[in-house]
């Protein structure tokens, strides 16, 4: 993407040209299938290019501080008028989703950031309408089957694919997450790149690539103490290795378990906001 920078400002780690490339490649092709879907047609077109935009910043195709193609480039890419591309982006600039600098470029909002996609990191600011930047951090992943709670829940063969992520909380503090799902099922994910991983929301990452949403969710929180592993995981403080463990059991078509997730909040952090468990509305 011509004049995008190098840097991913939302996770910190260096993007390669050829990825930052590859990426925008990925995102056309996205933006052409939800464009063309059978779900999108009989909408007016502009409505038809928004729901494509939202669906990919939603995927994790162009992060909070990236630059998008200019309007010349999606038109021409997507084979639709730059009148259609330019009342899309000002609509999507007033809603705070872009922003629009003149003789710059068109950028992601920071101030929206993961922080509206991701479910269960919606720690508020001091103003009690406004939830803080979110910024996920690949850590790792691997087919695990050490844990009888997790098999259990996810009736797999025994094997679960776990992928951790760093999450930094507007550079204040930062959980652990580690999403786990069935590695037979699910197996595709362990060949998308690393990098990917780290930019991309999971939940809708399952739902795109192998319709499984999450509809419904059982939430259960507890105080507890991190073991030493964990605290150095989110760069806390040895001397006080307490915070909360957040399970989830998400659920899919049929009350179907697809996912179990554990996330690790620090004792020292901000209000939570919690959302409903019934996603399907």
């Amino acid at each position: 993407m011509k004049g995008h920078s190098n840097t991913s400002a939302s996770s910190g780690v260096r993007i390669s040209a050829e990825m930052v490339l590859e990426n925008t490649s990925r995102a056309y092709a996205e933006l052409r299938d939800l464009l063309d879907s059978n779900e999108a047609l009989g909408e007016p077109l502009y409505l038809r290019l928004r729901r494509a935009i939202m669906e990919c910043l939603s995927n994790g195709r162009w992060m909070p501080g990236d630059k998008m193609p200019s309007e010349g480039e999606l038109a021409r890419e997507l084979g639709v008028s730059l009148g259609t591309v330019q009342k899309v982006l000002n609509g999507l600039a007033k809603e705070d989703v872009l922003v629009r600098r003149h003789g710059h470029g068109t950028f992601v909002s920071v101030g929206r950031g993961q922080s509206q996609m991701l479910l269960h990191f919606r720690f508020v600011g001091d103003d009690t309408g406004s939830i803080l930047p979110v910024y996920a951090e690949f850590i790792d992943r691997m087919v695990c089957g050490d844990a009888a709670d997790v098999r259990d829940f996810l009736s797999c063969s025994g094997e679960y694919i776990r992928v951790r992520r760093r999450l930094k909380i507007a550079n204040e503090f930062e959980c652990i997450s580690e999403f786990m799902i069935d590695a037979e099922r699910f197996s595709e994910i362990m060949t998308i790149p690393e990098e990917e991983l780290g930019r991309v929301v999971i939940r809708n990452l399952m739902a795109r690539k192998f319709n499984a949403p999450t509809l419904k969710l059982k939430q259960y929180v507890r105080a507890t103490k991190f073991d030493a592993q964990m605290v150095k995981l989110m760069h806390g403080d040895p001397k006080i290795p307490y915070g909360l463990l957040m399970e989830i059991h998400s659920f899919t078509h049929g009350d179907v378990p697809i996912s179990f997730q554990k996330i690790y909040i620090p004792a020292d952090s901000r209000p939570l906001e919690l959302l409903g468990p019934d996603l399907a509305t």
